[in-house]
């Protein structure tokens, strides 16, 4: 008959506790990344959620984006207002480049927003010239990605 000892029992039990205690982290980092995941998402979808509505209800603002930029003389005012417009479209870029680098935002959603403005906005001279000023503020890595998939694509 194999009997234990006790320090044997004891170093069972301890395992055990070791399993058991790396399952309940498991169970947590997984619950934790799911809730990251959820907020980031919900973040995204109120951020583009304003732009839309924004637009929506100012019809200067409206009529101003969907002006013709590169024919279109536009006054100091209109152009300071463009530029900052444009600016938030690199910053939200920008954080979606951070946020599907970090694992947070599937390559779906960072290439659905950049779908709408890859061959358009992001090819006129007012918006090369924001991208210029703003551009210094990026790490190396995001200002070649955002070259190569907006500005040169």
């Amino acid at each position: 008959m194999n009997t234990y000892s006790l320090s044997e029992s004891i170093q069972i039990i301890s395992a055990l506790g070791v399993i058991a205690s790396m399952l309940y982290l498991a169970i947590q980092i997984k619950q934790s990344t799911t809730s990251a995941r959820s907020n980031t998402q919900q973040q995204l979808t109120e951020r583009i959620h304003n732009r839309l509505l924004l637009v929506a209800t100012n019809s200067e603002l409206a009529g101003l984006i969907s002006s013709d930029w590169e024919t279109t003389k536009f006054t100091d005012i209109q152009k300071t207002q463009i530029s900052y417009w444009l600016s938030a479209i690199i910053t939200d870029i920008k954080g979606i480049h951070t946020q599907y680098k970090l694992g947070l935002v599937s390559k779906s959603t960072l290439q659905g927003r950049i779908t709408v403005i890859k061959h358009g906005v992001f090819k006129t001279d007012i918006a090369v010239m924001v991208w210029e000023n703003i551009k210094g503020e990026s790490e190396p890595e995001f200002i070649q990605w955002f070259e190569k998939h907006i500005i040169n694509s």
